[in-house]
């Protein structure tokens, strides 16, 4: 292997929605807004939270990851996560939505949870690139409408 490549994961204004109750344009990647704090599906989620069951999110991660920052063309992303602070890791194949962009969901993540998760590029000559905040991982809390999602 040759020296260690790094790249920056950078979001994409591309993928935004907007807010039912404040109105304010979010990446629509995130379960609840980070200002009102109201989960995307307001519905949904009261008559859950009625029930008493364990209420669950999906996360979307998005990433932009371009082959300037290589010398082999890339070949997949995948999203590598951890729900239990490292003590099982899970991989997705990221699908490539437009050019440079790569998008993965995680289904059914139980409120509270912080994920940990990094994003490794699989080079066509089987060389693999890591991207993880410099050791440090990227983490995402997953948040119900009450309570503040600081990660």
């Amino acid at each position: 292997m040759g020296k260690k490549k790094e790249f920056k994961i950078k979001t994409s204004k591309y993928f935004t929605r907007t807010c039912s109750n404040c109105g304010k344009e979010i990446p629509s990647w995130y379960v609840s807004c980070p200002f009102c704090k109201t989960p995307w599906d307001q519905e949904k989620y009261e008559k859950e939270r009625e029930k008493g069951a364990e209420l669950k999110k999906d996360v979307k991660m998005v990433v932009k990851v371009t082959e300037e920052n290589f010398t082999e063309p890339i070949k997949n992303v995948f999203l590598k996560f951890s729900p239990n602070n490292g003590q099982s890791w899970y991989e997705i194949k990221m699908e490539e939505k437009s050019d440079d962009i790569f998008e993965a969901e995680i289904l059914e993540i139980p409120e509270e949870t912080t994920l940990i998760y990094y994003i490794e590029v699989e080079l066509t000559n089987k060389e693999r690139v890591i991207e993880n905040n410099k050791g440090k991982y990227y983490k995402y809390k997953i948040s119900s409408s009450e309570t503040e999602n600081n990660e």
